[in-house]
Formats: structure tokens, C-alpha cells, sequence
């Protein structure tokens, strides 16, 4: 896999999970090389790739402290999708460190006004699954479904 570029290697892996194609082997030879090369993965490179393996049920544990620090630092050049697909991502793979999403939530809390009703989905999810409670990000989120906008609407 080393002659592919990291582009082309998440591309690989959201095919393989779009079609349901789970082969241990190259689930563990692209999470290598992927890990060998985060420095080199735009913010939709991760992002993919971490939905693909979290879509597929892979967990290279550990390596995912790797993808997690890689991820922390790119933050700032996320898309809203790109943010509720890896906080989801990390949640599904069981990474559940608060570090990493109280830096997600942060850095959605600006941008949730462009989330679509499944990225909401997605991340609400998400911190519900990791346990990670977000003051600003819960504010924000029951914002942007209209909870507070509505009275009685959803029977409260």
C-alpha cells in the first residue's frame, strides 16, 4: 500500500466500508500505514478514514491515541461533517477520551449552525456514547434542533 497516496488509502477504506467489505488484513496493513503518515492527512482524510474503520468495526487501538493527537491538531480545518463523522467514529471505536472530545466539542460549537439534522445526530451520539457531557456544545445543540425555540412542542 505504500504506493498509494494518502488520499487514494482513504478513498480505499470508504469504499470498503461503503460495500461492507471487512478483511482483517488490509484493515491492519492501511491502519499502519495511515498511522505512518498522519502528518501528510487533510482533515477529510481522517475523518474518512476513522469512519470507515469505525464503520466496518475495526479497532487498532493502539493506534488510536496516534489519530486522536493527529485529529487535535487539525481541528481548525474540519468541516462540520468531517467533525460529527470523527467525533462518531471515535465513539463507535470505544476512544472515549475527554481530552479529545471537549477539543471536538470546541471546535463545533462555532459551526453548528452548518451541521445537517444527521451531523447533529451524529454527535449528539456521540458524547452520549462517550460519556463526555459539553455544557456549550448541549446549549447549542438543543438550539439548533429548536428544543428552546418551541415550547410545548416536543411536550415540555
Amino acid at each position: 500500500m505504500a504506493e498509494y497516496d494518502v488520499q487514494g488509502l482513504s478513498n480505499m477504506l470508504w469504499a470498503a466500508a461503503t460495500l461492507g467489505y471487512k478483511d482483517e488484513a488490509f484493515l491492519a496493513t492501511a491502519m499502519q500505514e495511515l498511522t505512518s503518515r498522519l502528518d501528510r492527512m487533510s482533515s477529510q482524510n481522517l475523518s474518512n478514514a476513522l469512519w470507515a474503520f469505525a464503520s466496518l468495526g475495526y479497532v487498532g487501538s493502539s493506534l488510536l491515541g496516534s489519530w486522536a493527537e493527529a485529529v487535535q491538531r487539525k481541528l481548525d480545518l474540519f468541516e462540520p461533517q468531517g467533525l460529527s463523522n470523527t467525533a462518531w467514529a471515535f465513539a463507535k471505536l470505544n476512544y472515549h477520551k475527554p481530552q479529545l472530545f471537549e477539543a471536538i466539542a470546541n471546535a463545533s460549537v462555532s459551526k453548528l449552525g452548518s451541521f445537517t439534522a444527521q451531523g447533529l445526530s451524529n454527535i449528539a451520539w456521540a458524547y452520549a456514547t462517550a460519556g463526555v457531557y459539553h455544557p456549550a456544545l448541549m446549549q447549542q445543540l438543543a438550539h439548533q434542533v429548536g428544543y428552546f425555540e418551541t415550547p410545548g412542542k416536543y411536550g415540555v
